[in-house]
């Protein structure tokens, strides 16, 4: 049987989020991918914002997304993913 998280735990875990939570708007060209290392942690993409605004985190659906766009872009004749979706989230996985 599965067990889910009380409403109290829910609610904790709603406004611990909810205090992380910040936007930013940016010129995408300021904006950089790259490659976090060190603390012990394995290698994980993260989006540079300019300005010391801060790194952050690519998570999974944010990579879902990237792959999406570039495939879009690639349909109008840009040329800028060349994995299928499968290998392209294995890599993100082994990060």
């Amino acid at each position: 049987m599965l067990k889910g998280l009380s409403l109290v735990d829910l609610a904790t875990k709603i406004e611990a989020n909810r205090e992380l939570k910040r936007d930013f708007i940016a010129p995408s060209d300021q904006i950089t991918m790259q490659v976090a290392r060190g603390g012990g942690e394995s290698p994980r993409p993260v989006l540079e914002l300019p300005k010391d605004h801060g790194t952050f985190p690519i998570l999974g659906l944010a990579h879902d997304q990237i792959y999406d766009r570039a495939v879009e872009f690639e349909s109008m004749g840009g040329n800028l993913v060349e994995l299928p979706r499968g290998e392209w989230k294995e890599i993100l996985e082994a990060a």
